[in-house]
């Protein structure tokens, strides 16, 4: 009898002295190795009923972009261990990773009940949150965030990615700004800010903001394709290009630079590269609308408004929400004197954007081709609602007055539009004697 006992004892003590060498062994591998996954197996055989066995396989899958089999641990190591916070965090966090994001949050709400202090679950739940376009909650998530850890730069760094989001750009860099000083080696914090400098029309801060990412990792192909969008705005084209042409060499597969580089070309007149740019994108991604409008463009720009045609029809089968689409095709309808579908098409996108000064103008412009003067003023009038700023609104309008005989309101469109940079009606109006000098 005692020595069945002895031999008992000895057996637990050596699978419980294995199960420690196997899970030590684990953790001193690279969490990401296959070595360390056999290691937890051993470990998790000799010992079943172990959660953080569970839970330290299942952050070796995730490293390895194994998510589904991290799920199954995380969730054996939950079972396992229902009061450890950081079990309902990892797999929220491998959920996020799969795009599951209402599950993800719901890992996260019961993570906090757990542990209500902890601030990376607050600022992972924001991120879920983000990613649902959820900003002002997502917001929220990450004050609470800061004010536990108002030195965690990730926080302020997501935060400004809300309010860039909301179209709040100098809110946004004021948080990245806060992000920077507190981490001021990471790259994405400056292209984020960048990107917010960017939005708001800033583009040599933006260019900046970029140069400095790229000191900072030369191989970021974003960093690379945002600085020759900045650059572009500029017209500053051909340093663009330069720009995209590295973008693509560490990112061949990025449909959005090849369509920037397009459009770049296509400001330079080459209209050839950009079709070849354009032509790349769409087999690329086929499904992408935008390559679709930016190629029928150019079709338009060398006189192929069949070839331009096709292009929109393409892009609104793939996006039948594109105002964008229903503006250009409109115009080829114009083209073609089929007045009658360009106007079905301005009032689609108008539908669709009410707040569209183009749709408005573009569509007076076709009333007046189709001999409608009445509706033509006020699709030009509602432009200039819109966009007070629309030199060409004035114009038409200044036109239509003339036209009825109304010339001192004439005039003054006239004047506006040419103050505006549209000086043609003006000089005309004047050369015939209908306005002052």
């Amino acid at each position: 009898m005692q020595l069945f006992i002895k031999t008992c004892i000895f057996t637990l003590g050596f699978l419980l002295s294995s199960t420690v060498i196997f899970a030590e062994r684990a953790d001193e591998h690279n969490k990401s190795s296959p070595q360390t996954l056999e290691d937890y197996n051993q470990a998790i055989h000799l010992d079943p009923d172990n959660a953080e066995l569970y839970r330290n396989r299942g952050v070796a899958y995730k490293k390895l972009g194994q998510f589904n089999h991290a799920l199954i641990d995380f969730s054996r190591a939950i079972q396992l261990d229902p009061d450890d916070p950081g079990n309902y965090s990892n797999r929220g966090n491998t959920y996020s990773k799969l795009g599951q994001f209402v599950r993800a949050i719901e890992d996260y709400d019961q993570a906090l009940r757990l542990a209500p202090d902890n601030a990376g679950i607050y600022t992972n739940r924001g991120a879920a949150y983000k990613k649902l376009r959820k900003y002002l909650r997502a917001i929220e998530d990450y004050n609470y965030a800061i004010g536990l850890a108002p030195d965690d730069a990730r926080a302020y760094n997501y935060r400004g990615i809300a309010y860039k989001n909301l179209g709040r750009y100098q809110r946004a860099i004021e948080d990245y700004d806060h992000a920077i000083r507190l981490a001021p080696k990471k790259a994405d914090v400056y292209i984020n800010r960048g990107v917010a400098y960017k939005k708001s029309g800033q583009y040599q801060s933006a260019i900046k903001d970029y140069d400095q990412a790229i000191r900072l990792d030369p191989n970021i192909a974003g960093a690379y394709h945002n600085r020759g969008v900045a650059k572009k705005k500029l017209g500053q084209y051909q340093s663009a290009i330069k720009d995209y042409d590295q973008a693509i060499r560490l990112d061949p597969h990025n449909v959005r630079t090849f369509i920037s580089r397009g459009v770049a070309y296509k400001n330079l007149g080459r209209y050839d590269l950009a079709l070849k740019d354009y032509d790349l994108a769409i087999l690329l991604a086929p499904e992408s609308a935008e390559a679709h409008i930016a190629r029928g463009l150019v079709y338009k720009h060398i006189g192929r408004p069949q070839d331009a045609m096709l292009d929109y029809d393409q892009a609104l089968d793939l996006d039948p929400r594109n105002v964008r689409a229903y503006i250009d095709r409109a115009d080829i309808h114009r083209h073609f004197f089929q007045y009658h579908n360009a106007i079905e098409d301005y009032n689609q996108a108008i539908r669709l954007d009410q707040n569209n000064a183009q749709a408005y103008y573009k569509r007076g412009v076709t009333h007046e081709n189709f001999d409608h003067p009445r509706l033509a003023m006020i699709d030009f009038e509602q432009a200039i609602n819109l966009d007070p700023d629309y030199a060409a609104a004035y114009s038409s309008r200044g036109n239509g007055y003339l036209n009825s005989g109304n010339f001192e309101l004439a005039c003054k469109d006239f004047r506006k539009a040419c103050e505006l940079g549209d000086c043609a009606y003006s000089k005309w109006a004047k050369k015939n004697g209908n306005c002052r000098q």
